[in-house]
């Protein structure tokens, strides 16, 4: 499950901030003979901006998100809901600041949910797949390679996602 979900986090992670460099991983898992993790969890640079990967695999829900940390804001991605939240630095962390922030938080959130919900009730909600059509059909009509379709952003992620694995099992 991990190979199939997450190249993902790592694209996206890679979209924001740059070049994929992983830090560190853990994993903590089931039994000794099951190859799954209860979670797996990893800390990676994109180009200069932190990303924190955690996954569970024993979740009682599929909730699986991206959070992606800079100086002045934070990206929130939830994947299978397709909600993504970016909420601004909140300076000194003053009461109306963090207001401001849970405020903001909650409108994005809600606005993606009936969004996202009304579509996936029609059958509409595509995950971005369209986009990728998109992309894959403007490259063939300009005959320009896309990189966020080309082999060299997979074989990045590639990399990055054996890396997380090496990380996790030595430890």
């Amino acid at each position: 499950m991990y190979y199939d979900e997450v190249a993902h986090f790592f694209y996206s992670a890679r979209k924001f901030g740059g070049k994929l460099k992983v830090l560190n991983a853990h994993a903590q898992f089931n039994q000794e003979e099951d190859a799954t993790p209860r979670f797996l969890e990893a800390q990676l640079l994109s180009g200069n901006i932190p990303v924190q990967m955690y996954m569970n695999f024993n979740s009682p829900i599929c909730e699986w998100g991206l959070i992606l940390i800079g100086e002045k804001k934070i990206a929130i991605y939830d994947y299978f809901k397709d909600i993504l939240i970016v909420l601004k630095n909140d300076q000194q962390h003053y009461a109306k600041d963090v207001l401001k922030t849970s405020l903001s938080f909650f409108i994005q959130f809600w606005k993606g949910f009936i969004k996202n919900g009304v579509a996936m009730i029609r059958g509409s909600l595509l995950y971005g797949h369209d986009r990728c059509l998109e992309k894959f059909a403007e490259a063939i009509q300009t005959n320009k390679r896309c990189f966020e379709l080309g082999g060299e952003l997979g074989q990045e992620v590639i990399e990055a996602m054996n890396e997380v694995i090496q990380y996790a099992k030595e430890k």
